[in-house]
């Protein structure tokens, strides 16, 4: 399914997304949640989740990278959604494989209401993912609309999705 994923994302043109300052002040509401300091850099700051982790907890801080930021959003928003994503991998204590993405995936698709919005965030989380473990290239960031049965199929139960809902809607 990885490989299909991918390929239909890359061949797919990117459609546009209508609500999109909603979603834009959407992410900007769980950014601020984010209890931690957040550095933007240049370079790819982590190898894995647990480097991520351990940088947070002994600093108070976690870095995000700048690098390959073309979006549909505003290229600040962009980092700010790459931020909340990144603190979610944190929170499941999901790696940056194929599976730690699909459960941060889930994580924020579970808190965002919006059906065009959690099939723009399937696109932009899972999509991108499929490409790069597919080919080992960061796509082009697009806006393809799945199917809402590919995105359940693809995306199956993960335990780690609870305790991370509640943390952050204990952030409200």
């Amino acid at each position: 399914m990885i490989s299909w994923i991918a390929k239909l994302y890359l061949k797919s043109p990117s459609q546009t997304f209508r609500p999109l300052l909603s979603f834009q002040n959407w992410i900007m509401e769980q950014y601020n949640k984010i209890p931690t300091t957040i550095d933007f850099v240049d370079y790819e700051p982590y190898p894995d989740v647990w480097s991520m982790k351990s940088e947070m907890e002994s600093t108070g801080r976690m870095k995000i990278t700048t690098l390959h930021n073309k979006s549909i959003f505003d290229p600040i928003v962009n980092l700010y959604f790459r931020a909340v994503h990144d603190f979610d991998h944190i929170l499941g204590g999901c790696n940056f494989n194929n599976e730690g993405e699909k459960q941060a995936c889930r994580m924020l698709l579970n808190r965002c209401r919006d059906p065009e919005a959690q099939a723009l965030l399937f696109s932009e989380i899972y999509g991108q993912a499929c490409v790069q473990h597919t080919t080992g290239k960061f796509a082009n960031q697009k806006f393809v609309k799945f199917p809402k049965s590919i995105q359940t199929k693809a995306l199956s139960y993960s335990p780690t999705i609870e305790p991370a809902r509640a943390w952050w809607e204990g952030k409200k």
